[in-house]
C-alpha cells in the first residue's frame, strides 16, 4: 500500500511537472509565432484556430459515446453489436463532420476580397485537415483506447 501511494505522488508530480512545462513552451512559442507572423497574418491565424474549433464540434458527441459504449461490448465479446456500434458511430461522425467541412469550403468560395486570400486558402485547407483529425481520431478511439490496449498519441 505505502508503494502505491509514493508511486500516485510521483506520478501526480510527473504530470503537474509536464503541464506547466508544456504551458511555457506555449506560451514562449505564441509570442515567438506572433512576431514572425505579424499582426494581420496573426489574425488570420487566431480565426482559423477558431473555424477548426467550431468545425470539431460538428461530431456532436458521437466519438464520446462509442468511448462509453464499445468497451462493455468488447468484453462481453459482442462482435455483431460492437461491429454496428463501431460502424454506425463513424458513418454518423464522418458524415456530420463531412458536412460542416464542406458547407465551409463552399463558403470560401463566395467570401469577396483579394486581400483575405491568406484566410481564404487557410480555411480551404482547415477543412481537409479537420476530415483527416476526425480519421485519426476514429482510429485512435476504436481500434486502441476502447480496447484498452494504448493511445496512439499518449
Amino acid at each position: 500500500m505505502h508503494l502505491k501511494k509514493e508511486q500516485i505522488i510521483k506520478d501526480t508530480l510527473n504530470y503537474g511537472f509536464a503541464r506547466y512545462f508544456t504551458l511555457g513552451i506555449s506560451f514562449v512559442a505564441s509570442i515567438i509565432q506572433k512576431r514572425i507572423l505579424g499582426p494581420y497574418l496573426s489574425g488570420s491565424w487566431n480565426a482559423l484556430a477558431l473555424v477548426k474549433l467550431y468545425s470539431s464540434f460538428g461530431e456532436l458527441g458521437i466519438s464520446r459515446a462509442i468511448e462509453l459504449k464499445i468497451p462493455p461490448l468488447y468484453a462481453k465479446g459482442d462482435k455483431e453489436h460492437l461491429k454496428y456500434v463501431q460502424d454506425t458511430g463513424f458513418s454518423l461522425s464522418f458524415l456530420l463532420v463531412l458536412i460542416v467541412n464542406c458547407l465551409i469550403f463552399i463558403a470560401s468560395f463566395f467570401m469577396a476580397g483579394a486581400d483575405n486570400r491568406v484566410f481564404i486558402v487557410g480555411l480551404r485547407l482547415i477543412t481537409a485537415v479537420s476530415i483527416l483529425e476526425c480519421l485519426a481520431v476514429y482510429i485512435d478511439l476504436v481500434s486502441l483506447r476502447c480496447k484498452s490496449k494504448f493511445s496512439l498519441l499518449g
